[in-house]
């Protein structure tokens, strides 16, 4: 069976979005010079009574491989990981199913971020609150931190992608 659900994935030349900074900041005393990263968040939107929708409530992210699983209920539904540069293949499987959203490779480069927002889909009753169908988008940072100011030059320096005079 094909997989219903296609990623979107765009190259942003922009800051990474204001919530990844909480999640490398939770992951990022276990890396050591990693080349590249990737976060990746769930946002099961509401079935009824303002509950997620059940094949959202666990995600499976599957990179190269290897799997993280997210099961909501935790404060933030998210994670991050090192990468090497290079070609990756990235699978999400909500409720573990892999042939629900068809994978996506990337060729990703030295200092690049990759940020996998899934989102779970509203019940048909309660899309009028701003609700949806499921979507999976990949927005590639390829300058990592470039554009954060301070906060990125801290970051690109913490990371070993520049030095403290800004070069690269």
């Amino acid at each position: 069976m094909l997989p219903s659900l296609t990623p979107t994935v765009t190259v942003e030349d922009a800051p990474v979005p204001s919530w990844v900074r909480p999640v490398i900041e939770d992951k990022s005393r276990q890396w050591h010079r990693p080349d590249c990263l990737v976060v990746a968040w769930t946002r099961p939107r509401v079935l009824s009574e303002w509950r997620a929708t059940e094949d959202w409530v666990t995600v499976s992210y599957v990179i190269d491989g290897e799997e993280a699983r997210l099961t909501m209920g935790v404060v933030v539904p998210s994670f991050a990981a090192e990468l090497t540069a290079g070609r990756h293949v990235f699978v999400v499987a909500p409720g573990g199913r892999e042939d629900v959203v068809a994978p996506v490779t990337l060729d990703i480069g030295r200092g690049t971020v990759v940020v996998i927002d899934a989102r779970g889909r509203s019940h048909r009753w309660l899309r009028w609150l701003g609700g949806g169908e499921a979507s999976v988008a990949f927005p590639v940072f390829p300058h990592g931190f470039a554009h954060n100011d301070r906060w990125g030059q801290q970051w690109g320096r913490r990371l070993g992608w520049e030095t403290q005079d800004g070069a690269g």
